[in-house]
């Protein structure tokens, strides 16, 4: 069986929109025995920018 946590990380807006600290995220969790698993968009803007995502890990319940 497997657990499963969601985080949300939404854009940084300047020039461009982009993700800032996502590699970091997944270290760190990769560091707490989770795994990454999938980024899905939970938010966009009008013109079809991703604005916001769920990182998805997941951990083996019985490690």
């Amino acid at each position: 069986m497997y657990q499963y946590k969601f985080l949300e990380i939404r854009t940084k807006i300047g020039l461009t929109f982009h993700f800032e600290g996502f590699k970091e995220l997944i270290e760190e969790h990769a560091l707490e025995g989770w795994r990454f698993v999938t980024a899905i968009p939970v938010e966009s803007q009008g013109a079809g920018w991703i604005s916001a995502l769920s990182l998805v890990f997941e951990k083996n319940m019985r490690e």
